[in-house]
């Protein structure tokens, strides 16, 4: 089921970059620009890979989780810090700090995991 819902994020990414024109696979560049990793409270370790577009108009992370699960996140709006998110998990990052939230079935977010990064 998460397998389904990382490509539908994928092809969602991919849509709203490219429209309805036809994709060459030359054209998909993402440039790699830095990973780290977060110790979480839980005792876990996160690691995070951060991309970018060419023209730095959009910016990209793949979430490692503990588990095994990845998540590739597209970058959110946000006040302050460094926002990834779909339409069920968000990774938000702000200074040395980080957590994940996780759209619940009463359709509010929930803070599940907070970490702090360890290296970058």
């Amino acid at each position: 089921m998460k397998f389904l819902k990382n490509i539908t994020v994928f092809l969602t990414i991919l849509i709203t970059l490219y429209g309805c024109t036809t994709i060459n696979r030359e054209d998909l560049v993402l440039n790699y620009e830095r990973s780290a990793n977060y110790s979480c409270e839980d005792g876990n370790i996160i690691t995070v890979k951060y991309y970018s577009l060419p023209d730095k108009s959009s910016w990209f992370a793949e979430v490692y989780l503990p588990d095994g699960e990845k998540y590739t996140l597209m970058n959110k709006v946000s006040a302050s810090g460094s926002k990834y998110g779909n339409d069920f998990i968000v990774w938000w990052t702000k200074g040395e700090s980080a957590f994940i939230e996780l759209l619940g079935d009463n359709g509010k977010w929930k803070r599940v995991l907070n970490c702090t990064v360890i290296s970058d």
